[in-house]
């Protein structure tokens, strides 16, 4: 459950993960054709680094767009 949570709550994973060389590097191929359900289906390290790397790089440009709005503020 935990795995389509992280996949689906993330646009840039949710948009990539079905693009043909991604998903081999994002999911664990070889466990997607015993797998009854979605919610058994693995990810992969690459998957958990972009899923943090994508929250990391929003965060760094909200930082960045709340202190450029606060040095604005203080000009004035």
């Amino acid at each position: 459950m935990a795995n389509i949570v992280l996949v689906r709550l993330n646009p840039v994973i949710d948009m990539i993960i079905f693009k043909e060389p991604f998903t081999n590097w994002m999911v664990d191929a070889e466990s997607t054709k015993w797998v009854e359900s979605s919610v058994f289906i693995s990810l992969q390290f690459p998957a958990y680094l972009i899923h943090f790397g994508t929250f990391l790089l929003a965060g760094l440009v909200i930082d960045y767009f709340i202190n450029m709005f606060r040095a604005k503020q203080s000009v004035v």
